[in-house]
């Protein structure tokens, strides 16, 4: 609920004058093939014109404000480059003297607005255009600086889930990796049962019944599992016995 919001944010909020103040956050790299985008914020006055949250950094590319009618608005420019606007509809007023949730998913062909948790607006496009990735808190690259207190502003490589959304808006940490992990399909090496079978030994170390067993004669001796890790296995949990 929103005292939930409220009490996440005493004492732990940026700011923003509305006239000069922003952060640059910088570029977080490229090769982003879909992203979330998620925060809290709070305006104590009536809208009068568009007061940016956060946007990307250079050009116009996304963008997520409140808009001069007082509604939260995200913008997404597609791979057929069209700007593709969200928001601007009655499930997306923005009370002011209240701290707001939202989250601002971007798929491959879809995106998707939150408001305190609730779906309040989504669209499809012709695909993503996002040869890199980079943010600013409280403007826009070319103005619309936001008169707002911002806090928990975070940015994710993937598409949150609308469960993850409702979590996130209710306190609740969303995972930065490991998510969608099979809880019960293993990734598992085998043990000294198995003899030497992929087990690789040097400087003195050996495998001698169904035991690690060393031999000496080398300081900088090992005993590793070969192939386990040689590559990497998504959405698996791992286990190595020894």
């Amino acid at each position: 609920n929103s005292q939930t919001v409220n009490d996440l944010q005493s004492d732990a909020s940026f700011q923003f004058d509305g006239v000069d103040d922003y952060v640059d956050m910088g570029s977080f790299g490229s090769g982003f093939t879909e992203f979330s985008i998620e925060g809290t914020f709070y305006f104590a006055h009536d809208a009068s014109s568009l007061e940016m949250i956060t946007a990307f950094s250079s050009g116009h590319y996304w963008w997520i404000g409140r808009n001069s009618l007082g509604k939260l608005a995200a913008q997404y420019k597609d791979g057929g480059s069209t700007n593709r606007t969200l928001g601007n509809n009655t499930a997306s007023i923005v009370s002011t003297g209240k701290w707001h949730h939202f989250s601002f998913v971007v798929g491959s062909t879809a995106q998707f607005l939150y408001l305190n948790g609730v779906l309040v607006d989504s669209s499809t496009f012709t695909g993503l255009d996002n040869s890199s990735f980079g943010a600013m808190a409280g403007k826009y690259p070319y103005g619309d600086y936001g008169s707002a207190s911002i806090s928990r502003l975070r940015y994710h490589n993937r598409v949150l889930s609308a469960e993850e959304v409702k979590a996130s808006y209710n306190g609740q940490r969303v995972p930065s990796q490991y998510v969608g992990a099979s809880q019960t399909e293993w990734v598992a090496n085998g043990d000294f049962a198995s003899g030497g079978t992929n087990w690789a030994v040097s400087g003195g170390w050996a495998v001698t019944n169904n035991a690690a067993v060393f031999t000496g004669g080398g300081a900088t001796g090992r005993i590793y599992q070969t192939g386990l890790f040689n590559s990497i296995h998504d959405n698996k949990k791992f286990r190595l016995t020894f």
